[in-house]
């Protein structure tokens, strides 16, 4: 499934910066528009999404976050990247490869 497809099936109007339809804020920078998101992980210390985005100069992305909370705050961890060129279903079939061989899932 190309990336783009997403931005058809997701896009929303009027939600507040940062905010989705459903009302989940992520903590983006100011030159991000989040058009949609989804939680994989959230726990008291860490936050893990893939979000749609709109960029300051217009672009669209499929971005990975990960998010630490440092007291209290939400702040960017260690990954923070573009996802939109990559093969989603093969990521995915080699995740379920590695879960099947390495962790006996």
């Amino acid at each position: 499934m190309c990336p783009l497809v997403l931005w058809k099936l997701s896009e929303k109007e009027g939600a507040p910066e940062g905010q989705t339809k459903e009302g989940t804020t992520y903590p983006v920078g100011d030159f991000y528009k989040v058009l949609d998101g989804y939680t994989i992980l959230k726990s008291q210390n860490f936050w893990e999404a893939i979000l749609a985005v709109e960029t300051g100069n217009g672009s669209k992305q499929i971005r990975l976050y990960r998010w630490r909370n440092k007291n209290g705050e939400w702040k960017v961890d260690l990954a923070r990247f573009n996802i939109s060129s990559w093969d989603i279903e093969v990521v995915a079939s080699k995740i379920k490869e590695f879960k099947s061989k390495y962790m006996g899932q």
